[in-house]
């Protein structure tokens, strides 16, 4: 598998000056997403995860914008769609963030999460069952 057959795709971005409290209750209450997208004019900026929240006291949310808490480049890594599962998987270890952005040149693709690892993983199985029954 490569990490454009797992990535999550049409992933909404924030703004770099949205305060913590606009989105951080979202993000925490366990819906689709466990990473978002800093942006500002369709560039990237930087990525907010789950575990980045969780290391803030909400009394502070209304006071941090993105920009306070977004893991951004240098220390942000980026995979291309072309890159091997693996590899992905393995960054997303090392790193311990909750997704990593996908790109081609400057234009964000996905979000590699975990999440949609094991969901690309657990369809690849499924089909191979499928096809094995069959």
């Amino acid at each position: 598998l490569s990490v454009s057959e797992a990535m999550e795709r049409d992933v909404p971005g924030i703004g770099p000056g949205l305060t913590v409290d606009t989105f951080a209750e979202q993000l925490l209450s366990g819906g689709e997403r466990t990473t978002v997208p800093v942006v500002d004019g369709g560039s990237l900026l930087g990525m907010i995860g789950i575990a980045q929240l969780r290391r803030i006291a909400r009394r502070r949310w209304s006071q941090l914008r993105a920009a306070d808490v977004m893991v951004a480049p240098p220390v942000l890594p980026r995979l291309a769609a072309e890159d091997g599962l693996w590899t992905g998987m393995e960054m997303l270890r090392r790193t311990g963030l909750d997704g990593v952005p996908v790109m081609a040149g400057t234009a964000l693709l996905g979000i590699l999460t975990r999440r949609a690892v094991v969901t690309a993983i657990q369809a690849r199985v499924a089909a191979a069952d499928g096809g094995a029954a069959g």
